[in-house]
């Protein structure tokens, strides 16, 4: 399957959306950011690249993931659990039952009707390797097999704009009445620090990613 990367100047710019509760939207309207259309398939192999890359080595990082359905972060969670472990702390977002377990990491649950219901994001929030990934579900795919349905997505090592992915997410847990989302947001109160350029970590997720795809590109799950 051929997936175009389409540049910003072909794409509609009216989000679909409350914005405030949208991180993919928030993202796209940041001066100096491109969204490209990407498979899910590629998506997941990014997802992977930056967790390992970025999540898993990162100092004590704050980290959160959205992941749309329970059933997706279920085939997650095991890696999620581990990268927990060594976080601040680490917020999911997904449509749990509202009866499940309190578990680490801590899952928020989200309605069908909320704007991060169509977004599958990854945000490594730290001072030594900041990145986030953020993408939004093209609508009219019913009959898209899972695998291969479209995102629009964007990614960036920008601090300030992982940042503001961070603050939202966690505003999102805090409206949901999710106690964890209290001390981090005091956390994320200061500004992070100037960018500093680190083109080894890029060069290597950019590896990863390549490795990811052309272990990925064989399943059909």
């Amino acid at each position: 399957m051929t997936v175009p990367l389409v540049p910003p100047s072909d794409l509609d710019h009216t989000p679909p959306v409350d914005i405030t509760q949208s991180v993919y939207w928030q993202l796209e309207r940041r001066p100096g950011l491109t969204s490209y259309r990407l498979s899910k398939r590629t998506l997941i192999a990014l997802s992977w690249a930056i967790e390992d890359q970025f999540c898993a080595p990162a100092d004590a990082p704050l980290l959160f993931g959205a992941f749309q359905r329970v059933q997706f972060y279920k085939r997650a969670q095991q890696r999620w659990q581990h990268l927990a472990a060594t976080s601040r702390h680490a917020l999911v977002f997904a449509d749990f039952d509202p009866g499940d377990a309190p578990s680490m990491p801590t899952q928020v649950r989200i309605g069908p009707d909320e704007p991060l219901a169509d977004e599958w994001i990854v945000v490594c929030d730290s001072l030594d390797l900041p990145v986030v990934l953020a993408a939004w579900e093209v609508p009219g795919q019913g009959v898209v097999p899972e695998i291969d349905r479209l995102f629009q997505a964007v990614w960036t090592m920008d601090p300030e704009s992982v940042r503001l992915s961070s603050r939202i997410l966690a505003q999102i847990a805090a409206n949901h009445g999710v106690g964890e989302a209290a001390p981090v947001l005091y956390e994320l109160a200061d500004n992070p620090p100037p960018a500093e350029i680190r083109p080894r970590e890029a060069s290597e997720l950019f590896s990863r990613i390549v490795a990811y795809l052309d272990r990925f590109g064989t399943r059909n799950d």
